[in-house]
């Protein structure tokens, strides 16, 4: 007997994976850095590479992120109710705001960093990941 609805997973490219971060704009960034993973469901945009993440939600938490590995995940389902997840990995940091050195010395340094309006985190993605459901083609009997 053949399950017309069973599913495998497969995995996605890396251009499917980047067309799913390009039109979704929420998910979940997470950190092994603490002692356990934290979760923050979060707005995101995508330019050049990199996913901007709006840090108004997690203001004191998004300061131990800083220059630590994180994942932003994102999770779905398709126009055929079929599952899909992908994952963006990479380093976050702050973006880059100052014009003169000076004051790019200033924002750069520990304390000045530490004291500056956390308005978002820049995540240079390294690894991208991506899963999806497919139908399970089984061939007819002849």
């Amino acid at each position: 007997m053949i399950d017309h609805d069973a599913h495998v997973i497969d995995l996605a490219t890396t251009a499917w994976c980047w067309a799913r971060l390009l039109t979704a704009n929420e998910g979940v960034l997470s950190s092994k850095r603490e002692r356990q993973a934290a979760g923050f469901e979060v707005g995101y945009s995508v330019d050049d590479g990199q996913v901007r993440i709006p840090t108004r939600s997690f203001r004191s938490a998004a300061r131990l992120l800083v220059d630590s590995e994180v994942t932003l995940g994102l999770a779905g389902h398709d126009e055929d109710g079929r599952r899909w997840a992908v994952r963006a990995t990479g380093t976050a940091s702050l973006p880059v705001l100052a014009v003169d050195s000076l004051a790019a010395c200033r924002s750069s340094h520990p304390a000045g960093a530490a004291s500056a309006d956390l308005g978002a985190l820049l995540v240079t993605v390294d690894r991208l990941r991506g899963y999806y459901e497919t139908p399970l083609v089984v061939p007819e009997p002849r």
